[in-house]
């Protein structure tokens, strides 16, 4: 879910969060909701608001070869994927022999992926992870949702990562540093995002680092809970 900004869309939706959206039961679910109705982070194939370049099929080559690989290596059975998405890359992959259950906070989003790829082993739910009890498995994904959630929201997700033998957590961060700023945002906004660094200390391994032409450089962290 990576995104270029227009000025325009950043004040129209500044004014979103903090009028309507602040209001709503699920302060997150209107947020992302917006973003996809008003296509905030660009269009799909079909004409309709996306999870963004950053999950386009020929932004993600380097992803999709380092996962199908894990999934392979580390014998992966079971995958719980935190922020799904429209499933733009995630189609690509092949997931056989995997029992698959994708979160997403967008209903319109989880509507078109059970009609779209939905099967007794692909499973879509309607949700907001940093609520729900998610169930174990033996992988947890999580790519370009956390940058976009705020420094609480994070901390409060953190303890559930223990749930899993593996976790690849995907995001944005300096090309420079391979590091991000963690400075504190609105949900819904975006920054650069280390998760081993101050507020989070995670305790994980910078498995690749990838760029994305337009878009910036790109990091998958392991936190592999097999040596804990």
């Amino acid at each position: 879910m990576v995104c270029r900004y227009k000025i325009k869309d950043i004040i129209i939706f500044s004014v979103f969060i903090t009028g309507f959206c602040a209001q709503a039961r699920d302060n997150h679910e209107c947020i992302f909701t917006h973003i996809y109705q008003k296509a905030i982070w660009g269009k799909n194939t079909d004409g309709k608001g996306s999870s963004g370049g950053g999950s386009l099929e020929r932004a993600t080559v380097q992803y999709r070869d380092f996962l199908q690989h894990f999934l392979k290596e580390k014998k992966i059975k079971t995958v719980v994927d935190a922020g799904c998405g429209d499933w733009q890359f995630s189609r690509l992959v092949d997931w056989s022999g995997i029992e698959y259950i994708g979160y997403d906070i967008v209903g319109s989003v989880i509507e078109n992926n059970i009609k779209k790829y939905g099967s007794s082993a692909l499973i879509f739910i309607h949700g907001n992870f940093l609520s729900i009890d998610l169930p174990s498995a033996d992988l947890l994904l999580c790519k370009h949702v956390l940058q976009h959630l705020t420094n609480a929201d994070i901390i409060s997700f953190l303890p559930q990562l223990k749930k899993y033998k593996y976790c690849l957590i995907t995001n944005q961060v300096n090309p420079r540093t391979l590091s991000g700023s963690n400075k504190d945002i609105r949900a819904g906004g975006g920054r650069k995002l280390d998760l081993t660094k101050s507020p989070f200390y995670l305790d994980g391994q910078k498995a690749l680092n990838y760029d994305i032409k337009g878009l910036g450089t790109h990091q998958i962290l392991l936190v592999d809970n097999t040596k804990a």
